[in-house]
Protein backbone atom coordinates (compact mmCIF):
# COMPACT_ATOMS: atom_id res chain seq x y z
CA UNK A 1 0.00 0.00 0.00
CA UNK A 2 1.53 3.29 -1.06
CA UNK A 3 2.63 5.43 1.62
CA UNK A 4 0.80 9.20 1.58
CA UNK A 5 1.93 10.94 5.31
CA UNK A 6 5.73 11.17 6.10
CA UNK A 7 6.97 12.71 8.87
CA UNK A 8 8.03 16.20 6.82
CA UNK A 9 3.87 16.19 6.76
CA UNK A 10 3.56 15.99 10.54
CA UNK A 11 6.69 18.32 10.83
CA UNK A 12 4.39 20.67 9.09
CA UNK A 13 1.15 19.97 10.69
CA UNK A 14 2.67 20.90 14.48
CA UNK A 15 3.14 24.43 13.52
CA UNK A 16 -0.83 25.09 13.51
CA UNK A 17 -3.02 25.60 16.17
CA UNK A 18 -5.42 22.83 14.94
CA UNK A 19 -2.51 20.14 16.22
CA UNK A 20 -2.40 21.37 19.78
CA UNK A 21 -5.68 19.80 20.64
CA UNK A 22 -5.93 16.97 17.52
CA UNK A 23 -2.43 15.46 18.67
CA UNK A 24 -4.48 13.56 21.25
CA UNK A 25 -7.33 12.29 18.73
CA UNK A 26 -4.56 11.30 16.48
CA UNK A 27 -2.86 9.09 19.26
CA UNK A 28 -6.30 7.78 20.22
CA UNK A 29 -6.82 6.61 17.15
CA UNK A 30 -3.70 4.63 16.16
CA UNK A 31 -4.07 3.29 20.13
CA UNK A 32 -7.53 1.80 19.36
CA UNK A 33 -6.06 0.99 15.56
CA UNK A 34 -3.51 -1.45 16.90
CA UNK A 35 -4.59 -2.85 20.36
CA UNK A 36 -6.93 -5.72 20.49
CA UNK A 37 -7.15 -6.04 24.78
CA UNK A 38 -8.09 -2.60 26.45
CA UNK A 39 -8.81 -2.81 30.17
CA UNK A 40 -8.74 1.00 30.58
CA UNK A 41 -8.52 4.48 28.33
CA UNK A 42 -8.59 7.75 28.86
CA UNK A 43 -6.84 10.37 26.08
CA UNK A 44 -9.32 13.30 26.51
CA UNK A 45 -9.39 15.02 22.40
CA UNK A 46 -11.28 18.04 21.45
CA UNK A 47 -11.80 20.87 24.15
CA UNK A 48 -11.21 18.15 27.16
CA UNK A 49 -7.62 17.97 25.96
CA UNK A 50 -6.92 21.24 27.44
CA UNK A 51 -8.14 19.98 31.27
CA UNK A 52 -5.34 19.17 33.70
CA UNK A 53 -4.08 16.35 34.37
CA UNK A 54 -2.53 13.48 32.10
CA UNK A 55 -3.27 13.63 28.50
CA UNK A 56 -3.51 10.14 28.53
CA UNK A 57 -3.83 7.12 30.32
CA UNK A 58 -3.98 3.66 29.41
CA UNK A 59 -3.63 0.05 30.81
CA UNK A 60 -3.71 -2.50 27.86
CA UNK A 61 -2.01 -5.73 26.17
CA UNK A 62 1.15 -4.16 24.82
CA UNK A 63 1.64 -3.45 20.78
CA UNK A 64 5.32 -3.03 20.23
CA UNK A 65 6.78 -0.82 19.47
CA UNK A 66 4.26 1.90 19.85
CA UNK A 67 2.13 0.72 22.58
CA UNK A 68 3.66 -0.46 25.78
CA UNK A 69 2.54 -3.08 27.67
CA UNK A 70 0.24 -2.89 30.63
CA UNK A 71 -0.45 0.66 32.56
CA UNK A 72 0.60 3.58 31.14
CA UNK A 73 0.70 7.36 31.53
CA UNK A 74 1.17 9.95 28.11
CA UNK A 75 2.22 13.41 27.20
CA UNK A 76 1.92 15.19 24.52
CA UNK A 77 3.61 18.22 22.84
CA UNK A 78 3.47 20.29 19.92
CA UNK A 79 6.67 22.79 21.25
CA UNK A 80 9.02 23.29 18.50
CA UNK A 81 11.76 23.28 21.39
CA UNK A 82 9.99 19.38 22.04
CA UNK A 83 13.17 18.53 24.31
CA UNK A 84 12.38 21.24 26.43
CA UNK A 85 8.76 19.92 26.60
CA UNK A 86 9.83 16.79 27.19
CA UNK A 87 11.76 17.00 30.07
CA UNK A 88 9.68 19.94 31.44
CA UNK A 89 6.40 17.45 31.35
CA UNK A 90 8.80 13.90 32.88
CA UNK A 91 10.00 16.53 35.76
CA UNK A 92 6.77 17.57 36.34
CA UNK A 93 5.20 13.82 36.30
CA UNK A 94 8.12 12.39 38.20
CA UNK A 95 7.39 14.86 41.51
CA UNK A 96 4.07 14.70 41.21
CA UNK A 97 2.43 11.42 39.39
CA UNK A 98 -0.75 11.75 41.57
CA UNK A 99 -2.49 8.37 42.29
CA UNK A 100 0.01 6.83 39.56
CA UNK A 101 2.21 4.21 41.10
CA UNK A 102 5.45 5.32 39.24
CA UNK A 103 7.19 1.89 39.33
CA UNK A 104 4.08 -0.32 37.77
CA UNK A 105 3.83 2.76 35.00
CA UNK A 106 5.42 3.34 31.53
CA UNK A 107 5.99 6.96 30.93
CA UNK A 108 5.58 7.97 27.24
CA UNK A 109 5.89 12.00 25.48
CA UNK A 110 4.85 11.90 21.96
CA UNK A 111 5.72 14.70 19.88
CA UNK A 112 4.79 15.16 16.40
CA UNK A 113 8.32 16.80 15.85
CA UNK A 114 11.51 14.76 14.49
CA UNK A 115 13.42 14.20 16.91
CA UNK A 116 16.75 15.89 15.96
CA UNK A 117 18.82 16.62 18.60
CA UNK A 118 22.54 16.28 20.03
CA UNK A 119 20.66 13.83 22.44
CA UNK A 120 19.34 11.30 20.23
CA UNK A 121 16.02 10.16 21.26
CA UNK A 122 17.46 6.50 22.53
CA UNK A 123 19.81 8.58 24.76
CA UNK A 124 16.78 10.59 26.37
CA UNK A 125 14.84 7.34 26.71
CA UNK A 126 18.15 5.43 28.61
CA UNK A 127 18.68 9.07 30.39
CA UNK A 128 15.38 8.79 32.22
CA UNK A 129 14.95 5.44 33.10
CA UNK A 130 16.39 6.30 36.39
CA UNK A 131 14.13 3.54 38.22
CA UNK A 132 11.51 6.13 38.98
CA UNK A 133 9.14 4.40 36.11
CA UNK A 134 8.75 0.94 34.87
CA UNK A 135 9.52 2.36 31.95
CA UNK A 136 10.51 5.87 29.64
CA UNK A 137 9.36 6.10 26.22
CA UNK A 138 9.55 8.90 23.34
CA UNK A 139 7.64 8.96 20.03
CA UNK A 140 8.56 11.24 17.48
CA UNK A 141 7.65 11.90 14.20
CA UNK A 142 9.63 9.41 12.33
CA UNK A 143 7.90 6.55 14.55
CA UNK A 144 4.42 8.53 14.14
CA UNK A 145 5.27 7.96 10.47
CA UNK A 146 5.69 4.26 10.65
CA UNK A 147 2.53 4.13 13.36
CA UNK A 148 0.33 5.70 10.75
CA UNK A 149 1.86 3.43 7.94
CA UNK A 150 0.58 0.54 9.50
CA UNK A 151 -2.56 1.68 10.41
CA UNK A 152 -4.22 2.97 7.03
CA UNK A 153 -7.47 3.63 8.18
CA UNK A 154 -6.41 6.49 10.60
CA UNK A 155 -3.73 7.43 7.82
CA UNK A 156 -6.35 7.92 5.86
CA UNK A 157 -8.65 9.85 8.33
CA UNK A 158 -5.71 11.67 9.16
CA UNK A 159 -4.53 12.53 5.27
CA UNK A 160 -8.14 14.25 5.01
CA UNK A 161 -9.08 15.90 8.11
CA UNK A 162 -5.52 16.55 10.21
CA UNK A 163 -3.04 17.48 6.82
CA UNK A 164 -5.86 18.40 4.44
CA UNK A 165 -3.86 16.01 2.40
CA UNK A 166 -5.95 13.86 0.24
CA UNK A 167 -5.08 10.17 0.14
CA UNK A 168 -4.84 8.06 -3.18
CA UNK A 169 -8.31 7.68 -5.28
CA UNK A 170 -10.53 4.73 -3.37
CA UNK A 171 -8.89 4.38 -0.29
CA UNK A 172 -11.05 4.57 2.92
CA UNK A 173 -11.51 3.33 6.45
CA UNK A 174 -13.76 0.94 7.16
CA UNK A 175 -15.96 3.80 9.56
CA UNK A 176 -16.38 5.97 6.40
CA UNK A 177 -17.24 3.36 4.29
CA UNK A 178 -20.20 2.39 6.56
CA UNK A 179 -21.09 5.77 7.05
CA UNK A 180 -21.55 6.19 3.28
CA UNK A 181 -23.36 2.89 2.62
CA UNK A 182 -25.58 3.16 6.03
CA UNK A 183 -26.87 6.86 4.90
CA UNK A 184 -28.11 5.61 1.74
CA UNK A 185 -31.13 3.82 3.16
CA UNK A 186 -33.70 5.60 4.73
CA UNK A 187 -34.03 5.71 7.60
CA UNK A 188 -30.00 4.86 7.71
CA UNK A 189 -29.23 1.04 8.03
CA UNK A 190 -27.88 0.06 11.38
CA UNK A 191 -25.30 -2.97 12.53
CA UNK A 192 -28.20 -4.99 13.73
CA UNK A 193 -30.12 -4.43 11.02
CA UNK A 194 -27.76 -5.52 8.12
CA UNK A 195 -26.99 -9.23 10.10
CA UNK A 196 -30.69 -9.78 10.81
CA UNK A 197 -31.26 -13.61 10.37
CA UNK A 198 -27.16 -14.02 10.15
CA UNK A 199 -27.27 -16.36 13.19
CA UNK A 200 -24.02 -18.37 11.53
CA UNK A 201 -20.43 -17.56 12.10
CA UNK A 202 -18.92 -15.97 9.04
CA UNK A 203 -16.44 -18.80 8.73
CA UNK A 204 -19.29 -21.10 8.57
CA UNK A 205 -21.24 -19.24 6.35
CA UNK A 206 -18.33 -19.25 3.60
CA UNK A 207 -17.62 -22.93 4.17
CA UNK A 208 -21.20 -23.68 3.66
CA UNK A 209 -21.40 -21.25 0.40
CA UNK A 210 -17.88 -22.64 -0.97
CA UNK A 211 -19.91 -26.58 -0.07
CA UNK A 212 -23.58 -25.39 -2.38
CA UNK A 213 -21.02 -24.00 -4.80
CA UNK A 214 -19.01 -27.13 -4.83
CA UNK A 215 -22.18 -29.03 -4.86
CA UNK A 216 -23.74 -27.56 -7.70
CA UNK A 217 -20.40 -27.72 -10.10
CA UNK A 218 -20.31 -31.60 -9.96
CA UNK A 219 -24.65 -31.31 -10.62
CA UNK A 220 -23.60 -29.08 -13.71
CA UNK A 221 -20.66 -31.39 -14.96
CA UNK A 222 -23.04 -34.77 -14.48
CA UNK A 223 -25.99 -33.13 -16.32
CA UNK A 224 -23.25 -31.94 -19.14
CA UNK A 225 -22.18 -35.47 -19.49
CA UNK A 226 -25.22 -37.25 -19.10
CA UNK A 227 -26.94 -34.85 -22.10
CA UNK A 228 -23.57 -35.71 -24.23
CA UNK A 229 -24.40 -39.16 -23.77
CA UNK A 230 -27.50 -38.78 -25.55
CA UNK A 231 -26.57 -36.93 -28.51
CA UNK A 232 -26.18 -38.75 -32.09
CA UNK A 233 -22.37 -39.50 -32.67
CA UNK A 234 -22.58 -37.31 -35.71
CA UNK A 235 -23.25 -34.26 -33.73
CA UNK A 236 -20.91 -31.35 -33.35
CA UNK A 237 -20.70 -28.20 -30.81
CA UNK A 238 -19.69 -24.85 -31.73
CA UNK A 239 -18.52 -22.38 -28.81
CA UNK A 240 -19.43 -19.05 -28.43
CA UNK A 241 -18.20 -16.73 -26.34
CA UNK A 242 -16.89 -19.35 -24.03
CA UNK A 243 -20.33 -21.43 -23.89
CA UNK A 244 -21.93 -24.00 -26.30
CA UNK A 245 -24.29 -21.94 -28.46
CA UNK A 246 -25.05 -24.40 -31.61
CA UNK A 247 -25.46 -28.03 -32.08
CA UNK A 248 -24.75 -29.16 -35.91
CA UNK A 249 -25.96 -32.65 -36.54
Amino acid sequence: MRKWIFARDLEAWADTYDARTKLSELVNRLVRASVQDINSFRFPTGDSAAIPGYDGRLECVGCPPHVPEGYSVWEFGTDADFLKKANKDFDKRSRDPGAVVCANTTFVFVTPRTWNSKTTLSDWEAKKRDGTWKDVKAVDAVQLEDWLEQCPQVAAWAARFLLMKQPPTGTRSADEFWDEYASGFKPPLNGPALLCGRGIRPKDSWNNSAARSSSCSTRRTHRTRLWRSQLPRSAKLTRKSGSFSKLVC
